[in-house]
């Protein structure tokens, strides 16, 4: 499963939307997940689950 961190939909970008103002842990099943927040990050990726930046609008 593919999560996105974003408030707003990113085009070309699929995936379960979330808004990182309400994240609480880290949801189970995840396999890639977008977001430029570093505590979501981190906590992702002490779970070994790949995590990249969002891109950047226009790229």
């Amino acid at each position: 499963m593919t999560l996105i961190y974003s408030n707003t939909k990113i085009e070309g970008l699929e995936g379960a939307y979330r808004n990182p103002a309400f994240f609480d842990g880290v949801e189970e099943g995840a396999e890639v997940v977008y977001t430029d927040d570093k505590k979501i990050k981190e906590a992702y990726a002490a779970q070994k689950v790949e995590v990249k930046a969002l891109p950047k609008k226009g790229k």
